[in-house]
This record gives C-alpha cells, structure tokens and sequence, in this order.
C-alpha cells in the first residue's frame, strides 16, 4: 500500500503518519517498498508484522463473537449500519 493511500484510509496527514510509521519500522514490523506501476514510496508487513496482524486479527473475532454473539443477524445489521454512521461523523 503506497504511504499516501495508507493516509487516506486513517484521515491522517503524512505529516503525522511519518513518526508512527518510523516507530513500525524501528520495531520491524513494516518495511519500505515501492508500489504500483509508478513506484510510490510505500509500505508492506514484514513476516513479523504479519504474524502479529494474525495474532490480532484472531483475538479481535473472538472480541466480536463475544459481544455480538447474541444478537439476531438483523441486530447485527442494525448495528453495523449505526457504527459505519458514527464513523463516517466522526470522520468529518
């Protein structure tokens, strides 16, 4: 992922992305590489970054299972569309 697509996803200037992804860099978690067919400056996961996504990734579903494995599949629905509202305001 280029380095400016990395700051349009967060909402973040590079200016303040740049000492957060030093800080990844530092600990080896992510490496510079160019990307795309014009060679733009980006980022990929290291194997070391990748075991940690999974890691993440893995106790993040048992988060949502745990807190959303009661409700009904429309509640579910219901409250996916209310967080996707919040963060698209909290976006502005």
């Amino acid at each position: 992922m280029s380095e400016l697509q990395l700051c349009e996803e967060l909402g973040l200037p590079l200016e303040h992305m740049e000492p957060r992804i030093q800080r990844l860099l530092e600990r080896e978690l992510v490496r510079r590489q160019a990307v795309g067919p014009e060679l733009l400056p980006g980022l990929a996961l290291t194997e070391r970054g990748i075991r940690i996504r999974n890691v993440l990734a893995e106790h993040w579903a048992e988060l949502e299972e745990a807190l959303l494995g009661d409700l009904k599949k429309k509640q579910r629905k219901r409250l996916s569309e209310l967080l996707e509202r919040f963060t698209a305001l909290l976006r502005l």
